[in-house]
């Protein structure tokens, strides 16, 4: 039966492995794991991840987004950059990813962090619906 692993962070294999992009697509095509969705986590994955995308366009998805646990690094800036790679998205852009808040980890709990991550959470709410 084929798989669709629809949650993988590919770049960041690829990456710390130094493993081939195309050897990493064809082990999991042998595992009967046709197409994969690599999630971007921050604002600076978002080009490595559409280019990963773009050379295994029928295997490889993208979904993206700027996940809580990178709240210390994200930049309101970053969801405007969000917003335009969405809505200029090609094909292999299918998914909205990593976007919420985070409530486990005591060190992002600060009021600080916690108001930065709601008003991030608050203004990709609303470009949500535009989408």
């Amino acid at each position: 039966m084929p798989f669709f692993d629809t949650h993988t962070h590919l770049d960041y294999l690829h990456h710390d492995t130094r493993e081939p992009l195309a050897q990493l697509v064809d082990n999991a095509k042998q595992a009967d794991v046709q197409k994969i969705l690599i999630v971007a986590v921050k604002e600076s994955d978002f080009k490595t991840i559409q280019n990963m995308t773009a050379l295994f366009s029928e295997h490889l998805y993208c979904g993206l987004g700027l996940h809580p646990l990178y709240i210390k690094e994200h930049q309101e800036h970053d969801l405007e950059i969000l917003d335009a790679e969405l809505s200029v998205r090609d094909q292999n852009c299918t998914a909205v990813a990593e976007i919420g808040l985070e409530c486990a980890i005591p060190d992002l709990l600060t009021d600080e962090l916690w108001q930065k991550a709601t008003a991030l959470s608050g203004e990709s709410a609303l470009f949500s619906e535009e989408i």
